[in-house]
């Protein structure tokens, strides 16, 4: 597994499941009923967005480190 691949990977986990966790305790905190289908959702977003941002910022270092090479 390329190494872009596995760092896309360990961004979608660890920052969907911490966001997530974030949530679900201020829920709690508030006294309001924990919800999975919004754990799972924030989760899920929240990894996505974050994966895309690490993939955008890959492939900008990469275009810009090229354009550097060819200079």
């Amino acid at each position: 597994m390329p190494n872009i691949t596995k760092k896309i990977l360990s961004v979608f986990l660890i920052s969907g499941l911490v966001y997530a966790s974030l949530m679900a305790g201020s829920d709690y905190s508030q006294d309001l009923e924990f919800r999975f289908w919004k754990f799972i959702l924030s989760f899920l977003v929240f990894g996505s967005l974050m994966s895309l941002l690490v993939f955008f910022d890959f492939k900008r270092k990469k275009r810009n480190n090229t354009r550097q090479k060819n200079d």
